[in-house]
């Protein structure tokens, strides 16, 4: 039998019938952040989705048609990405006997925490998928980068980011790149150590320092040009490069990432265990999560990932 929650876990100072219970202290979980920036598709059957890519066509050097010649013909190329679908679950079970003699809601915790736990499993399993572009940005000074397009890192992180980088990721997205916007801004999701290189730049103190406290009294970062800065205090490292100083992050346009659903992870209940003696609780879920593309050229790569190799 599964193991369960109940009284072998209550404070080891103290019982339940003699003496006045507080409110529960619950510890604090990291922030979610990555589901809104992928684009959800669902399935109704299968084990595998498969998403069409279509290239552009080039831009011909000339235009121009003779009397002789017939138009000329191009050749329109589309390839495709599949996304292989994944049964995900965890459960926990609590006993009747705990459930009608706590004084707490034993059942709404454990729901509580499953949710929790459920939610924190989907931020993981995104942030790896939109850490898995083929565009490797790596830091190697605090005006100096190296761009690998095999999705592997080329080197060691030098630096943190800061507005240098951050302009220059986003002026490889929207002239080399081509990478469309969401909505009127890309995003920048960086760890912690990240978002420190960038409140300690110079330029943004100078630039900020007139009618912009609010960023300092609340340590958020806000806007450079038109790329969203966000923090992520999850997923991504917080001590990469040479020196283990350097904060991880991505640079996000339109559709980078796609997760494919059967049935969307939810929570469910059996009360069958032992007569009903026992109640199971698990969120279950049948998804995945990848890349649109995993091309690095131009006009279909939608991903920078602010990288090092240590």
């Amino acid at each position: 039998m599964s193991q369960f929650q109940g009284w072998a876990d209550a404070p080891a100072t103290g019982a339940y019938k003699s003496h006045e219970v507080a409110d529960v202290f619950r510890q604090a979980v990291e922030d979610t952040i990555w589901l809104p920036f992928a684009k959800r598709l669902s399935i109704a059957s299968g084990e595998a989705l498969t998403l069409p890519i279509r290239s552009r066509l080039a831009e011909p050097s000339n235009s121009a048609l003779s009397e002789e010649l017939s138009i000329p013909l191009d050749k329109l190329t589309i390839t495709a990405k599949t996304i292989t679908l994944v049964e995900r679950g965890r459960g926990v079970m609590v006993s009747k006997k705990n459930m009608n003699r706590s004084p707490l809601d034993m059942l709404a915790e454990h729901r509580a925490a499953l949710a929790e736990q459920m939610q924190l499993d989907m931020d993981t399993i995104l942030s790896a998928a939109f850490q898995s572009g083929q565009l490797k940005y790596v830091p190697t000074g605090a005006a100096s980068y190296n761009l690998a397009t095999n999705g592997t890192a080329a080197t060691a992180a030098l630096a943190n980011a800061n507005f240098y980088h951050i302009r220059k990721m986003r002026d490889l997205a929207f002239r080399t790149y081509l990478m469309p916007k969401i909505g009127d801004s890309y995003k920048f999701v960086v760890s912690t150590a990240g978002i420190r290189g960038i409140l300690d730049d110079p330029e943004f103190l100078e630039i900020n320092k007139n009618g912009n406290a609010a960023v300092f009294a609340k340590n958020l970062v806000g806007r450079i040009a038109d790329v969203d800065i966000l923090e992520d205090n999850h997923t991504l490292d917080d001590a990469m490069g040479t020196n283990n100083d350097c904060g991880e992050g991505v640079f996000i346009a339109r559709d980078a990432v796609a997760y494919a659903v059967q049935q969307m992870p939810e929570i469910h209940y059996d009360a069958t265990e032992d007569f009903g003696r026992f109640v199971k609780l698990a969120w279950y879920g049948d998804w995945a999560a990848g890349t649109t593309t995993d091309s690095a050229t131009a006009g279909l790569v939608r991903l920078i990932h602010f990288s090092s190799n240590t």
